[in-house]
């Protein structure tokens, strides 16, 4: 029940992506429709309830590893498409992307 959430007292709602399993260097990063209709579907549940929504970068840091230090290059032209998608859509939508360290 969606409203549970609510009621609970959360009014964010945040979404930890690992956007190397969606898409890769070899297509420019392009996020493919099918994931971000996944996306829109997460964006109209929140726009319902009045939560804000984290999208959250998360990259491949399994132990003993960190953040590329070429992220940049995966998370411009990810976060270019999405910033295009959604800069009208709702205003409570936030893009967060830090860098891991060890």
């Amino acid at each position: 029940n969606k409203r549970t959430f609510v009621s609970l007292g959360a009014d964010i709602v945040r979404l930890p992506m690992y956007m190397e399993h969606f898409c890769c260097a070899d297509n420019g990063w392009k996020i493919p429709e099918c994931f971000f209709a996944c996306l829109d579907n997460f964006v109209t549940y929140a726009k319902e309830l009045d939560l804000t929504v984290i999208f959250d970068f998360h990259n491949n840091t399994a132990v003993g590893t960190s953040t590329p230090e070429n992220i940049e290059e995966t998370l411009i032209p990810i976060w270019t498409q999405m910033t295009e998608r959604y800069k009208d859509s709702y205003e409570k939508i936030i893009l967060l992307a830090v860098k891991n360290r060890l």
